[in-house]
């Protein structure tokens, strides 16, 4: 099973085969995934002192009271299937290969995992309240152009920190996604408002190919609520919460708004497709789609984004 701090054995194959490809469609785990999956396994051999595959069986009373005493400590409902299932996946897997007979946590049952809390979608005006209170400190600064490219593409933050300089395509205006790090683990390309586009590709100028478009990995909800708070705001509210996720429903928000159907609002936030119809039959121009992020954009960008629009026109 693997004793210490280092994985061997079993264990290590597991983790060597998620790092290689155990992600969706073949695509390797990503790096935090990764990381959870081995801090779980971890976590059950010290929590249950199992050395061998020979101590699973028989386990899912031990896991369960383990998962309780957890819940006892105030951990939610998600945090408990999450270490559920850091071990019942490793089981899964172990049975997949012969190493298990049965899986020992067949009759293992979720909890209760509806959010305490929602996100809310900031309105135009606490959007420009965000970036202009960037304007005051030298760090937030080079923060802005990130929460604009949130606000107005939708990306996850880990989509954002795999942008780099040569993702950003400034001949079409738009970003190459690659499947190796977006959510669906499908290529793609995602349109931008044109000012965007411009300010990116002069922020880009003179780097790399392979240096980070935006910010990087520590920008990100903890820096979001230092910006919030610099300009008036608080992360819970009437509405619900205001984390770095909500520059996404900000973004989905805004589409609507914009008047998109259910289609383009699908394909601009990179959902899975529902159904034969939606995503076969119905078709969506990329002139419709960039005039739906264009008008995202009005609401972000304000009267720079205009004013550019013009020069361009």
């Amino acid at each position: 099973f693997g004793p210490g701090e280092q994985d061997t054995g079993i264990v290590a194959e597991y983790l060597a085969w998620g790092r290689a490809a155990g992600g969706r469609r073949g695509f390797p785990w990503g790096k935090k995934h990764a990381e959870k999956r081995a801090f779980y396994l971890k976590f059950w051999r010290a929590r249950l002192g199992f050395k061998l595959l020979a101590d699973l069986p028989g386990c899912l009373p031990r896991v369960e009271k383990a998962l309780r005493e957890l819940q006892a400590n105030g951990k939610s409902g998600k945090t408990l299937n999450n270490y559920a299932e850091g071990l019942a996946a490793f089981c899964d897997w172990c049975v997949q290969r012969g190493y298990l007979d049965q899986d020992p946590l067949a009759g293992l049952a979720p909890f209760e995992a509806a959010p305490k809390s929602k996100r809310r979608a900031l309105t135009p005006g606490q959007i420009r309240a965000l970036l202009d209170g960037t304007e005051g400190a030298a760090f937030a600064r080079r923060r802005r152009l990130g929460y604009e490219l949130a606000v107005c593409s939708g990306l996850r933050v880990g989509e954002l920190q795999a942008l780099r300089v040569k993702h950003l395509d400034t001949a079409r205006g738009a970003l190459c996604l690659e499947a190796a790090w977006t959510k669906n683990r499908l290529d793609g390309w995602q349109p931008l408002p044109a000012a965007l586009a411009s300010k990116l590709a002069a922020s880009a100028a003179g780097k790399g190919p392979n240096e980070p478009l935006v910010f990087g990995a520590r920008e990100t909800s903890e820096a979001l609520k230092v910006d919030l708070e610099r300009a008036g705001m608080t992360r819970h509210a009437p509405g619900g919460k205001a984390d770095f996720h909500a520059l996404r429903h900000t973004f989905i928000t805004l589409l609507h708004h914009a008047g998109a159907s259910y289609e383009e609002v699908r394909l601009l936030a990179r959902h899975a497709a529902r159904g034969l119809t939606d995503g076969t039959y119905t078709h969506v121009s990329w002139t419709r789609l960039q005039g739906l992020v264009e008008a995202v954009g009005r609401h972000v960008l304000g009267p720079e984004h205009v004013s550019t629009m013009h020069a361009l026109a």
